[in-house]
């Protein structure tokens, strides 16, 4: 299937100004901290850091406005504890790069696993692992977060994972990985459900993917293809990149393209893909493949090297397929957010956890780190800098990047 009728042309590079600042915004349990990106070499330099009443679990940016709103939950990164704090905040970000809490905390009744704003920047939505379930959040015209919101009375699978609207904002997506809490459970049923969404509301339940009636089928994250209509979603537990056609009513049931991630090979620990980026040009996607860092070994803990990595894929401008490319290593355990600079030009991969395994005879610490990957013109990654973090820190659980004239 070709989709150059539908195929506007594919949007050019923006060339960044002398004015524009390119930060990188990263949690370390309940600390924000923020690094200036320089694009011109890759590297990141620390500036400050803020302590915040919770762990932060998830972040956005306004598209046109210097606001960022986090969530944050007192659980941790766990998926579901006997918690009640959590919390949604609105901060504005002033030109001197600090920030200025705007507006009440609201105050949330789960542990909110990640947020977005709506394409015109009026709502910020919250997805919830446990229970399954969405709260729409109105922003008000100072930026700032109205006390009430509005949970929709929705039936989805078990552990929403991220919630996205679609490029013409009229559609909203839901990947729920359907996942149990042990690990190794085999009998999970996810989806990717979609609903209507017009200023401000879900218009109703469109369809769900939900293939074999779910059964062993983990949706964890998805991107929309900048100027096709096809969506790109990681199946968490297949280690697969899925391709799905859509319009206004919905997606096809079946997807166009499947593709594994681990493709030249595995590790021998448990393999979980996780986020996907594609590049604003269109013509490559970026996924990680993610680990628990070691697999046990006559009852040793084991290194487990070649699985936390970043999978490249290239696509095709008429039918979107995929094509394999690379896979990078990650620097660190557990790839879990990633972001491009302004010009996409540069991939920054941030590693959630530390790790202490054997590697031969030896033990080896694994640190967190940030990773820059310079994105050469062929889509291939390329190691440019790594910003290891000092030992016992908490989890970094969210990591973006903001470029904006000031």
């Amino acid at each position: 299937m070709s989709f150059k009728e539908n195929n506007t042309q594919a949007p050019a590079n923006q060339s960044t100004s002398a004015a524009t600042e390119c930060r990188v915004y990263a949690s370390e349990g309940e600390k924000l901290i923020q690094y200036d990106l320089n694009c011109d070499d890759a590297s990141l330099i620390r500036k400050w850091s803020l302590t915040l009443p919770a762990f932060i679990q998830s972040g956005c940016f306004h598209p046109t406005k210097p606001l960022f709103y986090l969530a944050l939950s007192k659980g941790g990164y766990a998926a579901a504890v006997p918690i009640e704090e959590h919390y949604l905040m609105a901060f504005k970000i002033e030109s001197s790069s600090t920030l200025t809490q705007i507006g009440k905390t609201i105050s949330l009744p789960y542990r909110p696993v990640h947020i977005s704003l709506d394409k015109t920047g009026v709502q910020v939505l919250v997805a919830y692992n446990v229970p399954a379930s969405l709260s729409i959040h109105d922003i008000a015209e100072d930026g700032c977060l109205t006390e009430a919101f509005r949970i929709p009375d929705l039936t989805m699978r078990k552990y929403p994972h991220q919630v996205k609207t679609s490029p013409k904002n009229d559609l909203i997506t839901i990947c729920a990985t359907g996942q149990e809490m042990i690990m190794d459970s085999t009998n999970f049923r996810g989806a990717i459900h979609v609903f209507g969404y017009k200023n401000g509301h879900l218009t109703g339940t469109l369809n769900s993917v939900s293939l074999n009636n779910g059964l062993r089928f983990s949706p964890r994250h998805l991107e929309f293809h900048p100027y096709l209509p096809l969506a790109y979603v990681s199946l968490e537990r297949q280690n697969e990149l899925h391709v799905y056609h859509y319009d206004h009513k919905g997606f096809d049931p079946e997807p166009l393209f499947v593709h594994t991630t681990l493709f030249g090979g595995a590790s021998k620990s448990m393999q979980l893909c996780g986020t996907v980026k594609i590049h604003p040009n269109g013509r490559y996607v970026y996924a990680a493949n993610r680990t628990l860092g070691w697999y046990e070994e006559n009852g040793k803990k084991m290194l487990a090297k070649g699985g936390d990595d970043i999978a490249v894929f290239e696509i095709d401008a008429l039918t979107g397929a995929l094509t394999p490319l690379q896979r990078i290593d990650s620097e660190g355990i557990m790839p879990r957010t990633m972001s491009f600079d302004t010009e996409a030009k540069l991939l920054i991969v941030a590693n959630q956890f530390e790790a202490e395994a054997l590697e031969g005879t030896e033990m080896k610490h694994i640190p967190q780190a940030l990773a820059v990957y310079k994105i050469n013109t062929d889509g291939h990654l390329e190691l440019a800098n790594k910003y290891p973090l000092s030992k016992y820190q908490k989890p970094m659980i969210w990591m973006d990047v903001l470029c904006r004239n000031l």
